[in-house]
């Protein structure tokens, strides 16, 4: 087994490398599933 390296973007919320980092325009740090746990929960930018 072997690691090999991703051209994803980290979350900074869950540290995740995913596809989908920077996908929302007001939250362009963070992946799709914390981007909706943040805007549910109201934070502000």
């Amino acid at each position: 087994m072997s690691a090999v390296a991703t051209d994803h973007k980290r979350c900074e919320r869950c540290w995740r490398y995913t596809g989908d980092v920077g996908q929302n325009a007001r939250y362009d740090d963070l992946c799709t599933r914390c981007y909706e746990v943040v805007d549910s929960l109201g934070f502000p930018l």
